[in-house]
């Protein structure tokens, strides 16, 4: 959450600057239609992959597809949503990331980061929960704090 703020602040102000230099070197009406350019394609990029990461997801859930992780598909369809926001937004910083996670190495690469470093996250708050935890005890079952998933699970 810390980096919100000034994302929020500084990106406008990037934005904003890389488009009155593009637009000082090429003039206001091509660099419009840079932007709305790049628009169109981003578009027509994130829909393709929209779809066609849908229909990965959807035939991995029929368990028609083997061998593949829903979870990462998952995270990818959200990496294509973000660009698609991205490349509808004005400017030339935005488009880059956009197109940068319509790339799927690039897209990967990029998701395996945010991972890692969500994981080492976790692993911290967690730490910090047992490190805190009293005589680190173990909650009893009859804790109204702890979440109990039932379910069933046969092999194949």
């Amino acid at each position: 959450m810390k980096i919100l703020f000034p994302l929020f602040v500084l990106l406008p102000i990037l934005e904003i600057y890389v488009l009155l230099e593009v637009g000082g070197l090429i003039g206001p009406l091509p660099t419009i239609g840079v932007i709305l350019f790049t628009a169109v394609v981003g578009y027509r990029l994130f829909r393709a992959q929209g779809i066609e990461k849908l229909q990965k997801m959807r035939s991995t859930m029929d368990g028609s597809v083997k061998n593949q992780t829903l979870a990462m598909d998952m995270v990818e369809g959200v990496a294509i949503l973000l660009a698609g926001v991205l490349l509808l937004t004005p400017g030339f910083v935005t488009d880059a990331f956009g197109f940068a996670c319509l790339i799927p190495p690039i897209r990967k690469l990029m998701i395996k980061k945010v991972m890692a470093r969500s994981v080492i996250k976790m692993g911290e708050s967690f730490q910090y929960q047992t490190h805190n935890n009293p005589n680190n005890q173990q909650p009893s079952p009859n804790d109204q704090n702890i979440n109990v998933i039932e379910g069933e699970y046969r092999e194949k």
